[in-house]
């Protein structure tokens, strides 16, 4: 029939994942321990599940499609052999700290897709909750200098589209490039700070770590970008170091209260902390979030002049 044609390269991903699965417990105890056999199975099983395996039967008739998935897996398998023992004793810990995470194929967005499936949930204290209702506590995955690149930041985009409990930090990636930085840039005018949903961060900014660090001067293109979009998209004050004035590397800002917007104008921070570089691209997406609000516009930093 044909919906037996249309399955049969999703069939054949299907199988792959099987021999993955053989192999992964045939591997020597050098390179696999075997106590995370087990975890590591469950983990592709999730991020297959997320990435490749999402898709109808007919998106796999493109051999272009079919040709990504196939890479995407064969590297997941690689970067899950290596990297298995950081992400299953991080499973319970509120921090999953991938600083410095070293690259190895197109498929670590997934990988950490599999690995926030296999988290037990958390209930939280705090009224947040994520989509199906059930109460959970933030966590934050640290992708500081980890060079991300242009299509792991769209890939993440989505991903915390859809995980509303996690936070990110993704600073010192140069390497995202303007689409990877548009992407990031968007979830977060889209995510615009709201007393009825979950506050979200690219900065690493969450509930038991509400400090953010601006340098004043020195900031790479693309992070000055992303800064400027979670300033604009949250609501901050002024630290005290910041408001006692004298001379520091840094201006320190705390998120606060959606209570407190009015008093939050981050271009009259800019302003008066002499921000130049700040106050142009504030310009631009605070407009870009006011048509937003005010018009229910669809927000596109790749049309804007920044």
């Amino acid at each position: 029939t044909l919906e037996q044609v249309l399955s049969r390269r999703r069939k054949m991903l299907l199988d792959m994942a099987d021999g993955i699965e053989i192999e992964l417990k045939r591997m020597p105890a050098d390179m696999l321990k075997p106590d995370l056999v087990q975890p590591a199975i469950k983990m592709l099983r999730a991020s297959l599940n997320y990435g490749a395996l999402c898709y109808p039967p007919e998106w796999f008739n493109d051999d272009d499609n079919f040709s990504l998935v196939l890479n995407m897996t064969l590297y997941l398998q690689r970067i899950l052999v290596r990297d298995i023992g950081r992400l299953h004793a991080a499973l319970q810990k509120n921090v999953l700290d991938l600083k410095g995470w070293t690259p190895l194929g197109p498929s670590r967005i997934m990988l950490l897709a599999g690995w926030i499936g296999c988290r037990p949930v958390v209930k939280a204290a705090s009224k947040r909750a994520d989509d199906s209702g059930e109460k959970v506590k933030e966590v934050l995955i640290d992708l500081r200098d980890a060079q991300l690149s242009d299509k792991d930041g769209i890939a993440l985009a989505g991903l915390l589209r859809r995980q509303t409990h996690i936070a990110v930090d993704v600073r010192g990636n140069e390497s995202l490039g303007e689409a990877g930085t548009n992407a990031l840039v968007n979830f977060m005018l889209e995510n615009y700070a709201r007393a009825d949903r979950p506050r979200r961060t690219c900065l690493g900014v969450k509930s038991d770590s509400l400090t953010l660090s601006v340098p004043i001067e020195g900031i790479p293109h693309y992070e000055l970008r992303i800064i400027a979009a979670e300033l604009v998209s949250g609501i901050f004050a002024e630290g005290i170091a910041g408001s006692m004035g004298g001379k520091s590397t840094v201006l320190v800002l705390n998120r606060v209260s959606t209570a407190f917007r009015v008093d939050w104008l981050p271009l009259i921070w800019a302003a008066r902390n002499n921000h130049m570089q700040f106050a142009n691209i504030l310009l631009t997406f605070i407009n870009e979030l006011e048509a937003a609000t005010t018009y229910g516009l669809k927000i596109d930093v790749n049309k804007a002049e920044v």
